[in-house]
């Protein structure tokens, strides 16, 4: 039974993705309780994500308990209650750089950095420290700019900020999402965070 359940979830995990690479996927459970259609949490990590057209490179994610209607039928699983997930996702300068220029978001470093889309190319992004340099081309004028943006997390919130250029914005605007902190390395930024899921 553990087993249908799981391919089903894997199921589920993969239709809420346009991609995904699951490397680890553990339903912690005993035969008692998932019976009842209660799993005590599922461990998933996952590489190559594309969630929303968000890139992550890689994600490894623990949820609290959750309880499924046991319909035994992997295109209808239904989970009936609300639980957290707390994670950590590892995103490259390609992943945000990928991004911020989908279709999806464009809009949202566009309006960010009071930049017009149909004047204003993101060419590049890079990750300093604490600090995201993104350099766009500017078709007007002609030439390359460069606008550091400083990150921050206040009320678990990633801000973005460049006081000079009266930049303060924060993502994500979503309340069910929390972030705990955030780390750079190289080229990577290594998220923690916990989201109420219903």
């Amino acid at each position: 039974m553990i087993s249908i359940i799981e391919f089903a979830l894997i199921f589920w995990i993969k239709k809420q993705c346009t991609s995904i690479e699951i490397i680890l996927f553990k339903i912690n459970t005993s035969i008692r309780n998932i019976i009842k259609g209660k799993i005590d949490n599922i461990i998933l990590t996952a590489n190559k994500i594309n969630y929303q057209d968000i890139s992550i490179n890689n994600a490894e994610l623990k949820t609290t308990e959750i309880t499924i209607r046991n319909k035994l039928n992997m295109e209808n699983i239904e989970i009936v209650n609300k639980f957290e997930v707390n994670g950590v996702l590892k995103l490259t300068n390609k992943d945000i750089y990928n991004t911020i220029t989908s279709t999806k978001w464009s809009g949202i470093i566009s309006s960010l950095l009071k930049l017009d889309e149909d004047i204003h190319i993101v060419k590049s992004l890079n990750i300093f420290n604490d600090t995201i340099v993104i350099e766009y081309i500017d078709l007007e004028k002609e030439g390359k700019y460069l606008i550091p943006l400083n990150l921050s997390i206040i009320n678990s919130k990633l801000f973005f900020i460049n006081y000079e250029l009266s930049i303060n914005d924060y993502f994500p605007k979503d309340n069910s999402i929390f972030l705990d902190s955030f780390d750079t390395k190289k080229d990577l930024m290594i998220i923690r965070f916990h989201a109420k899921v219903s």
